[in-house]
Formats: C-alpha cells, structure tokens, sequence
C-alpha cells in the first residue's frame, strides 16, 4: 500500500551534494563560461542587427485550452483542468486525458506561455498568469472544476485558488506543495542551485542558456520531450520568482503560491519518493489530510511519477474521484 508510509521528506545530504550540487554547479560554470566566450560575438551581433523584437512585450499571458470530452454516450460526470509543469507541454497529459475521459470525465488542458517552445514576450508576474488561466477556463467552464496540476503548474494551481475560489472544488497535485520547508539547509541550497540556473538561462538566452536549460534538465533525468524542443524562454518563472524577491517582493510571493485547501475541498498529493530532495513539507502533509477525503500517497519513482508509474497513478487518481464525489454531491 503506497500510502502507509511515512511522508515527512528526508534529506541524504551527502547524495545531494554528490548527485546533485556538483552537477548542477558545473553546469551553471560551464554555461556562464560559454556565455563569456561568446560575448563579444553576441554584443557585435546586437550593434548590427538590433535586437529582434519578435513578440509584443505588453502583451498578456496567452492561455491555451484544449478540450477533451468523454465518448459519446457517456455522461459527463466532472470536469477535470489539467495544467502541466516546467519544461513540459500538455502532451504530458496524455495517458491521463485518456484514462479520464474514458471514465466520463471532461477534460481541459492548459498550456501556459512557452510550453509549445514558441517565443515568450517576457517573464509574467504569476499573479497575472493565475488571472490569464482564470479568465481562458471561465470561456470553458462556468461553474467550478477539479484541479490537476504538477510541477510549475502547481505552483500556478495554489496562485489561482488563491485568488479565484470559485473555480476549484477538488484539488490535486502532483510533487508539488503548497507548503514547502526543507528538513535542511542542504536541501535549500540544492534548489537554489538549479533554480538560479534556469533563472540565469533565461537571462542569457542563446547557446549558453539553451545548453544550461538541457543539462539541468539531463541532471533530473527529463525525458518528456526531445532536447531540441527546450528553450530558455520557458523558463521564465524561476527568472519572474528571482525578480520579485530581488525587489523586495517575497512576502507578497509567499502569499500568492503558499496555499491551504479549505477543509471543505477534497485534496489529493501524490509525490515521488525517488528523487534528491522535496518539494513539500510535513505541514502541507497535514493540510492535505485536514480536508474531506484528503489523501497522501507516495510513488516509489521520479518526480514525473504520471508518466513513470501510469498504472498505479490513474488507479489511484480514478478511485480518489469516485471517493471524494461524495463530497461534491453533498456541498450542491
């Protein structure tokens, strides 16, 4: 049973210096090393060409949904929104979509700005993101839906259930907390090692932030996409996160991603056991469990526990929707 374990996070310090730090250290010195090199022949570039504006940087976040409605002759039982992470695209989804809308579930996918490797105009403030998915789900969905995220899209889940209640019945996500301590020290510089670099790729763009991108991504073990398809404008958040908090901003950042459901919303967490360190803490453990039909369930994989264990992830996500409609039908 996956979820008789003990989900406070533990740290193995030495792994993550060896496995992770280091790595990711000799990526960032590498990538700033190339940058350099190449830094004349960028600043040449710039004097001849100008730089290129492709996109409108005024423009608002685009939102992409795509609809997926069960067979027919099935009835529509819920409508699921499904927002995927960093650096993937909604083909993640896939599986899912299909396990979903086979058991009577409406599905809508969310692609948010760079996940088709298309050009981003800037890195968005996640307040107006979270507003930008609001307003794109509100043409889809009048009413409120079940939330299924991973990843950055998470982190996007909590910034708009913050914000808009309304939209959000049921909440899942996948590795990722509305609340997240380390256990160490350790474990908060591993992730500002890798999230300072992706900030820094999106920064530098070009060769060396494209190669900064794909190597961090290598050193987590990403196979979701071919290597060509990554770009450095899709990583914008972590550029948009170190912004704010060098403005001074980080207390109005924690109030838009650090998220507690209601206890009246059914929550469902499931993470992945096998990887450096966590993104979630024992209290966002507690808060989980706090709510109606609320469950924590551990996947002995990697952090795309969705794609990694498929069979085990929709028997658990099929079942907890049949358990918490309950919950539903009782609240109209």
């Amino acid at each position: 049973d996956m979820s008789s374990v003990n989900h406070d996070p533990a740290v193995n310090v030495l792994r993550i210096v060896l496995t992770f730090i280091a790595p990711v250290g000799a990526v960032f010195a590498t990538g700033m090393g190339v940058f350099c090199a190449l830094l004349p022949v960028i600043v040449l570039r710039r004097a001849l060409r100008g730089k290129q504006g492709t996109v409108d940087a005024s423009a608002p976040p685009h939102i992409e949904i795509t609809e997926h409605a069960p067979p027919a002759g099935i009835p529509v039982r819920d409508t699921v929104f499904l927002i995927h992470g960093f650096p993937d695209s909604p083909d993640m989804w896939k599986q899912t979509v299909s396990q979903l809308t086979a058991a009577g579930y409406r599905c809508l996918s969310a692609a948010w700005p760079g996940a088709r490797s298309e050009p981003v105009s800037r890195a968005f403030r996640l307040e107006e993101v979270a507003d930008a998915i609001y307003a794109a789900l509100r043409r889809h969905a009048t009413g409120s839906v079940t939330l299924l995220v991973h990843d950055w899209g998470s982190v996007f889940g909590f910034c708009l259930a913050n914000r808009h209640a309304d939209a959000v019945h049921r909440f899942i996500t996948l590795d990722i907390g509305g609340h997240n301590k380390p256990a160490k020290p350790i474990a908060s510089l591993a992730g500002l090692s890798y999230q300072l670099t992706f900030a820094c790729a999106h920064a530098l763009g070009g060769v060396a932030g494209w190669f900064m991108v794909a190597a961090i991504c290598s050193v987590f073990g990403y196979r979701g996409r071919p290597v060509s398809e990554l770009t450095t404008d899709m990583a914008w958040p972590y550029y948009a996160v170190f912004r704010q908090l060098l403005q001074g901003g980080g207390k109005d950042l924690a109030k838009v991603v650090e998220y507690e459901p209601p206890r009246a919303v059914p929550t469902l967490f499931a993470y992945a056991r096998d990887k450096h360190f966590m993104f979630h803490s024992a209290e966002w453990v507690r808060r989980v469990e706090a709510t109606t039909h609320g469950k924590v369930v551990q996947f002995p994989c990697g952090h795309w526990l969705m794609t990694d264990r498929p069979d085990e992830w929709h028997a658990l996500l099929l079942a907890w929707l049949g358990e918490s409609a309950a919950a539903l039908d009782g609240a109209k």
